[in-house]
């Protein structure tokens, strides 16, 4: 079965979502027509959007709203002519929107459609069971079986072939590691091997601060998260690829990256980053103040600044805008599923 991943051009803009295309849509009419009230934009639009959500509110009525019914709205309003603020629905994707679309084509707005599907995965290389051990006295084969096994994975045998392969422990050509040792860890539990080394632990960084670092076993949950993610959503890039076009040659250069505020000649100068933060340095020279990168992934998968309010979020914002521009403007590529492996090879008392 086909999944609809159609993504449109217009304005200036490519790559849409339904939700952002309806956007820019109706922000292009409402520049084209000054119009003065909410009861003649209603009366050009259907009054309701799909999802039978009503298509534009006042002000009054948006702010009176629930989080969760706020949620089916676009956070920034639309100002009509005489300064009254319409905020706009964003559940498209049904009936109401494509009848819409072909109003706009008629009355000439230049929309390109770009068609694009994901259909259903063939055999993929997985097995049922995700925990293995191999056990025995030294001298058995239990190391030298790894590279048999993670080749049998890697091959797509199923469960039965897999374990009567390792137990009959016959010569086999295997692959070599080398072709994916990215996707595998190799550990020792010994004495001296703790929590801080496997999931993560506050190590001091190269300009001596304490930081808290992933350990080997959080670094491939992550790696493998990120690999699942890409392969089961090609519409864009992700959130880490882009944030890495933005950040991160600059900053392992030694270099930081200024970040214009929307007050006129305003910026701030983001000058590092780890896993979990953003450091900054205001213009003013303070850098007392830091970004979650956790919080900043919401904002870029929901395409907006939900989350943040107040002081931090004239941060957040232009550094989401500018994500948000990589997002819809960076070349799209598929990106296989793969199998990331864990390798605890001995266990020391």
């Amino acid at each position: 079965m086909a999944v609809d991943r159609t993504r449109y051009d217009f304005n200036g803009k490519v790559r849409l979502t339904k939700k952002a295309l309806m956007k820019e849509l109706i922000n292009k009419f409402l520049q084209q027509n000054k119009l003065d009230s909410l009861e003649k934009l209603k009366s050009m639009f259907p009054q309701k959007s799909d999802f039978n959500v009503d298509m534009f509110v006042d002000h009054q009525t948006y702010n009176n709203f629930n989080h969760d019914r706020k949620g089916r709205y676009f956070e920034q309003p639309f100002v009509l002519s005489n300064n009254e603020k319409v905020y706009l629905s964003n559940q498209w994707g049904g009936d109401v929107f494509q009848k819409l679309i072909k109003d706009f084509k008629n009355a000439n707005y230049d929309i390109q459609e770009h068609l694009r599907t994901q259909k259903n995965q063939g055999k993929q290389n997985t097995i049922d069971i995700k925990n293995i051990i191999l056990y025995g006295p030294p001298g058995v084969g239990k190391t030298h079986n790894i590279n048999k096994l993670i080749s049998l994975i890697e091959e797509g045998k199923n469960t039965q072939e897999i374990f009567q392969a390792i137990e009959q422990n016959e010569k086999f050509e295997h692959i070599s590691l080398d072709d994916i040792k990215k996707r595998v860890k190799f550990v020792t539990f010994h004495q001296s091997f703790g929590y801080e080394d496997f999931i993560e632990g506050f190590r001091p960084n190269e300009k001596g601060k304490i930081e808290l670092e992933d350990g080997v076993f959080k670094i491939i949950a992550n790696e493998a998260e990120e690999n699942l993610k890409n392969s089961s959503s090609n519409d864009f890039i992700s959130f880490k690829k882009a944030f890495d076009i933005l950040f991160k040659e600059k900053i392992e250069n030694g270099e930081s990256v200024k970040i214009e505020l929307k007050r006129n000649g305003s910026y701030f100068n983001v000058t590092d980053f780890n896993n979990k933060t953003i450091y900054f340095e205001k213009q003013s020279g303070t850098t007392k103040h830091t970004l979650s990168i956790a919080s900043l992934e919401r904002m870029y998968n929901e395409e907006t600044n939900k989350f943040i309010n107040g002081g931090l979020a004239i941060y957040y914002n232009p550094i989401l805008d500018k994500l948000l521009e990589i997002k819809r403007n960076s070349p799209v590529t598929n990106v296989e599923k793969k199998n990331y492996y864990l390798v605890i090879d001995e266990i020391n008392r």
